[in-house]
């Protein structure tokens, strides 16, 4: 085998913007004719080589030089639609297509048929016009850029489609350790403090949510219980609520919104200045509905604001009794004023302090609403949370929540409870 000029291991491939044209492989016994093909395509520019045997030209194929072949039909130690044949069994194990012309001096139906029917791409009969033979190795060009185009911008696709993978994976990672560190700021364990126990429940709709709940102490024998909910769902709410219960808990005293000059304020008070503290410091369109309450645990006694949320539901004696009177969410309205309320506990009392995911809890027959809360409740008890939870299930009919879902439960043990130390269990 002879060759034009000397080849690099890997010679140019079609190349779209044309920079690297393709080289061409011409094959034929005879070495005139070989000479005569070479004169015609001389002036594509293109780099051309000689093989005057199959097996010649199918080492050259496999070792990647040739983007074309032009192939006369017969040929030492075998034929022109062999040769065809040969090469697609090659590209089939590469991946890398040769365009295939064969020159043939039959006019039949037949070798058109057997030729193509090999694996050819095109055929040329001889005798052949120069310019009609630069035109088919010129289509071949066009054909083997157009893939390589393909193939480009499918390898920049697969190279994006990788990166964007990377990138979710690791969005989905610190979403999960989002969730985890969420979950760690609702309380795990009940609670006793004096003759109140407190547990609470929290399931967020998706990854993270924007509900949270808890209790701090505000004073010796007085303790703050709080729900927020703040609107929308995902990580932007549950990055405003941890925004908003680092503005209530803060140090305990000077940090926190729920006390001025290391005295606590009036549930009021506090709804309003959280309601400040949201429009001034938070420039978004989110907002949050709120429960907040002071609880005289050695009276028994709860002074409490209800912006926007639920009301609690009370459970006495068998029976059940939502509480409140509403009230404006925090951060929709400036200067918004907030009543306080106030409720006298007896002992066995049950206060459910829930967000609206319970109460909006989507099933076959429409929402669950406060009736259906009340009737899953029934006369409250013990075990009461997963009473609740499980209904859900049953009323959502086995679908994940739509919404977030928090509740927290505290329940009044009177009189004979208050000279227990506080303890967690």
């Amino acid at each position: 085998m002879t060759s034009a000029s000397s080849s690099p291991a890997g010679p140019p491939r079609a190349d779209p913007d044309g920079d690297a044209p393709p080289v061409v492989l011409v094959v034929d016994a005879s070495r005139l004719k070989r000479r005569l093909v070479r004169a015609h395509l001389a002036p594509l520019g293109c780099p051309i080589e000689e093989a005057g045997a199959m097996e010649d030209a199918l080492r050259a194929v496999r070792a990647g030089r040739p983007a074309i072949v032009v192939s006369g039909w017969r040929l030492p130690g075998g034929s022109g639609p062999e040769l065809c044949r040969h090469i697609r069994e090659v590209a089939a194990g590469t991946g890398r297509y040769v365009y295939s012309i064969l020159l043939t001096g039959r006019a039949d139906e037949d070798a058109t048929a057997e030729g193509l029917g090999a694996g050819a791409d095109d055929l040329v009969s001889i005798p052949f016009r120069g310019a009609d033979l630069r035109a088919r190795v010129q289509a071949g060009v066009r054909m083997l850029a157009a893939q390589d185009a393909a193939a480009a911008a499918r390898a920049r696709a697969e190279a994006a489609l990788a990166d964007l993978r990377r990138a979710l994976d690791a969005t989905e990672r610190d979403l999960d350790e989002a969730r985890r560190l969420q979950r760690s700021l609702v309380p795990q364990r009940t609670e006793t403090h004096g003759p109140a126990l407190l547990q609470a429940h929290y399931e967020s709709s998706g990854k993270v949510g924007g509900d949270l709940l808890g209790w701090f102490p505000l004073a010796r024998g007085r303790l703050a219980l709080w729900a927020i909910d703040v609107s929308g769902h995902g990580i932007s709410s549950a990055l405003m609520a941890m925004r908003v219960k680092g503005w209530l808990s803060g140090d305990g005293q000077g940090g926190s919104a729920a006390f001025e000059l290391g005295r606590p304020l009036r549930p009021d008070r506090v709804a309003a200045r959280l309601n400040q503290l949201a429009l001034r410091e938070m420039r978004t369109e989110l907002y949050f509905t709120m429960f907040y309450a002071d609880l005289d645990l050695s009276a028994g006694t709860m002074t409490f604001v209800q912006a926007g949320h639920p009301p609690p539901l009370l459970l006495r004696g068998g029976g059940g009794t939502f509480q409140g009177s509403g009230g404006l969410p925090v951060g929709l309205i400036e200067g918004a004023e907030y009543d306080a309320e106030a409720l006298t506990l007896a002992q066995g009392d049950q206060l459910l302090i829930y967000s609206d995911g319970i109460t909006e809890c989507e099933g076959p027959t429409g929402q669950l609403g406060e009736e259906g809360l009340l009737a899953i409740a029934g006369g409250g008890g013990q075990g009461l949370l997963r009473t609740i939870t499980n209904g859900l299930s049953i009323h959502a009919a086995g679908d994940p929540p739509a919404d977030d879902v928090s509740a927290l439960l505290l329940e009044w043990q009177g009189a004979a409870a208050r000279k227990r130390p506080a303890r967690a269990r």
